[in-house]
């Protein structure tokens, strides 16, 4: 598969994003996404990975107590 890559000075916004996806599409120009939200991709294994190993030997702490250090440490500020 050959692929080119066309670089842009600005980022663009999602309205003029899809303006451009559409312009290239009505000229026959397939654009490949380079992120796909419901792929999972291997960073996001290797975290999964981590922290159900994590879990299994015991590091991790639940809700109550996450809450309870936030609120030790932030108890000055919040009055």
């Amino acid at each position: 598969m050959e692929t080119d890559t066309i670089l842009l000075k600005e980022k663009l916004d999602f309205h003029q994003y899809q303006l451009a996806i559409k312009a290239l599409s009505d000229i026959g120009i397939e654009v490949e996404p380079l992120y796909d939200p419901y792929v999972v991709q291997e960073e996001d294994r290797i975290s999964i990975a981590k922290s159900r190993e994590d879990f299994k030997n015991g590091r991790y702490k639940d809700n109550e107590q996450v809450l309870k250090e936030v609120k030790q440490k932030y108890e000055s500020i919040l009055g």
